[in-house]
């Protein structure tokens, strides 16, 4: 018997989930008009719909499940993202600034929390979670602002890398937290041999799993590349990310905690763009179910009576992370003007913020109604970063007049205004005869040329010759990003496939309208196509070879007519 949609047993999950899906892309396109971050939007339509609301969603337990999962994903897709050369030049300044502010903002808040009704574990727990900024809506302002190959934006950029590298340990050290507020409360000793013993097995299964993913996962990923193509490397990396969450939830660690370095390892293979780019609609989409589903969780009936905790909470945490970032960096040899900026800059508390409450609240740490007032401070001050650099680019000249601090003599990090990355290069998509030849002729005119293609034996050797190679569908975003299509002159798409050549002409005119795209396509027929949606030049096969097929054969013909008659 084939069980009807009405009549399964998971239908008010699934109506559960119409309802978040549907409520969070309506809530975000109406807030977009004002400018307003996704992830904040997303936060606001789950208090919207959830029982503090319309009630539209009273049981969060539901998608619990679901929102689970989401969670997963979404930090095995941002461990990916992590790239160490964001750091590039002044690393060590760069990561001093982002150990000493992570960990100053966090003691500054922990003390402060803890003269407020929160128990020591309790304010340990907030203070952790506040001392994180957004590494998701900085990036995407940057981005949109083309900065992120500025040093401000690098600055920024390696900060909130080091941030998320701390999160590991924070993550790591929240079970443990929460083993010693349950031992406190219910006066059991647990030996010191057990704690060490527990401790030492968590941190040698993440040891193994760190080795064995960086002697293994490039060796899988690259057969599976080889012999089957992107779908199975798809499913490899998602049973990848899976099972180290898995691993580490077993060994007494947060499973977020193994997802996330699941992800990072990936990040350090040359398939990282191609897998992060196919991972991005599932990740965009449980994006919007984990936020939401953070939002159901806002319990309003415990903030109104305490409405005024908000509004203090986002001034106080916006300030104190502004001080303590932009001192920390001024103090290390960042040029002050550039150490104020970035310090307002990454004030907001993020979305690990909200990962790291929620973990919390999980084990016990913080209560429901502290876990609301954190969420809700953290995104009130999301809705307010884009109002933070229009104040970091006022105050930037301002605090540029501070100069250095007296123990240094000379800035360590300046602004360099030629500080930027590849630029005025041509990308070449498929590196058979034609994308060899196009990339010889361009080279030979002093053009620089970035090779994308999905040959991993290709970019291997090519990159053993010095060329700059990218592995990846050049329909793929994240692909194009690392290849810089933004500072790109030209596009040259000598792809056998037409349909893939279509789907890349696209999505490179969706990302860069004004962007040059030279393409080749079999027949007239694609060429007409290729015109339509966006190709600049195109060149048909069908006409040059009905034309070289021509020339010779006449040359073949005024060869014949010379010959001398015999007899």
């Amino acid at each position: 018997m084939i069980p009807t949609f009405a009549a399964s047993s998971g239908v008010l999950v699934q109506l559960d989930l119409l309802i978040v899906l549907a409520c969070a892309g309506a809530v975000t396109l109406m807030l977009s008009r004002l400018r307003v971050p996704v992830i904040p939007a997303y936060l606001l339509a789950g208090i919207v719909i959830g029982p503090s609301g319309f009630g539209l969603v009273s049981s969060h337990e539901r998608i619990e499940q679901v929102g689970y999962m989401a969670l997963i994903v979404l930090m095995f897709s941002i461990g990916m993202h992590l790239d160490t050369n964001t750091l590039r030049k002044g690393a060590a300044s760069i990561i001093t600034v982002g150990v000493l502010s992570t960990l100053a903002t966090t003691a500054g808040f922990w003390g402060i929390l803890s003269l407020t009704p929160m128990a020591g574990s309790s304010a340990l727990a907030v203070a952790m979670a506040l001392a994180m900024s957004s590494t998701a809506v900085v990036l995407k302002l940057l981005s949109e602002r083309r900065e992120l190959q500025s040093t401000g934006g690098r600055i920024a950029l390696g900060i909130l890398l080091v941030q998320d590298l701390i999160l590991i340990v924070y993550l790591a050290l929240l079970p443990l937290i929460a083993e010693l507020k349950q031992q406190e409360t219910t006066d059991e000793i647990v030996s010191y041999t057990e704690r060490v013993g527990s401790m030492i097995i968590a941190l040698g299964a993440i040891a193994a799993m760190i080795v064995i993913g960086r002697l293994l996962l490039p060796r899988i990923l690259r057969e599976a590349s080889r012999l089957a193509g992107g779908e199975v490397m798809l499913v490899l990396t998602a049973a990848v990310g899976l099972g180290a969450a898995t691993l580490t939830a077993w060994v007494g660690l947060s499973p977020e905690l193994g997802a996330f370095i699941a992800g990072f390892l990936l990040a350090s293979t040359p398939f990282k763009y191609q897998l992060s780019g196919q991972l991005a609609p599932v990740r965009d989409l449980f994006m919007a179910v984990f936020f939401t589903a953070v939002g159901l969780q806002v319990d309003l009936d415990s903030i109104i009576p305490l409405w005024w905790v908000v509004p203090v909470g986002v001034v106080g945490m916006m300030m104190l992370k502004a001080l303590v970032i932009s001192v920390t960096a001024w103090g290390v040899g960042v040029q002050s003007g550039l150490a104020g900026r970035s310090g307002i800059l990454l004030a907001q508390g993020g979305e690990f913020s909200l990962i790291v409450v929620g973990v919390s609240a999980a084990l016990g740490l913080v209560s429901s109604q502290e876990s609301s007032m954190v969420v809700a401070v953290v995104i009130a001050s999301l809705v307010f970063t884009s109002s933070l650099v229009w104040i970091a680019q006022r105050a930037e000249p301002l605090m540029g007049r501070i100069g250095r601090p007296p123990w240094r003599q000379k800035d360590a990090i300046r602004e360099e205004p030629d500080a930027k990355g590849l630029s005025g290069h041509a990308i070449i998509a498929g590196y058979g005869l034609v994308g060899q030849a196009c990339a010889a002729r361009l080279e030979e005119g002093g053009v620089e040329c970035v090779i994308v293609d999905l040959n991993h034996k290709t970019i291997h050797e090519q990159s053993a010759k010095g060329k700059r190679m990218v592995f990846g569908d050049i329909a793929n975003p994240e692909v194009l990003e690392s290849a810089g299509v933004r500072s790109a002159m030209t596009v040259v798409l000598s792809l056998p496939d037409s349909d893939a050549t279509m789907r890349a002409i696209r999505t490179l005119k969706n990302m860069c309208p004004q962007l040059h795209i030279a393409v080749r396509v079999a027949v007239e027929r694609r060429a007409q196509t290729a015109r339509e949606i966006g190709a600049d030049l195109v060149v048909t096969e069908e006409s040059i070879m009905a034309t070289t097929l021509a020339d010779l054969v006449l040359e073949q013909c005024q060869v014949k007519e010379d010959e001398p008659q015999s007899g």
